[in-house]
């Protein structure tokens, strides 16, 4: 991608939004987000990342899934929030 064409997309791009977050009662968190990539030069792509992290302090995932739908994406938090929850 040209340095140009890059500069164009650069001021389009944002922190992440939470979509929820939760943190479990063994200190476990879990946290879902909708994210803005750079995925190909016709324009950006919404993509949604759900994330487990053992604890507040502990940024080193356990678990990670991405999808292109907020529904899924809750779905997502869901799921692992059952699955980690009495680890």
């Amino acid at each position: 991608m040209k340095l140009a064409t890059l500069q164009a997309y650069l001021p389009k791009v944002r922190l992440p939004d939470i979509v929820k977050q939760t943190t479990l009662p063994n200190g476990v968190q879990v946290s879902a987000i909708e994210i803005v990539e750079l995925v190909h030069p016709d324009g950006m792509h919404t993509i949604y990342e759900t994330m487990v992290f053992p604890s507040e302090q502990d940024s080193n995932p356990l678990d990670v899934r991405r999808c292109g739908l907020s529904a899924d994406a809750l779905e997502d938090h869901a799921e692992l929030a059952e699955k980690y929850r009495d680890r």
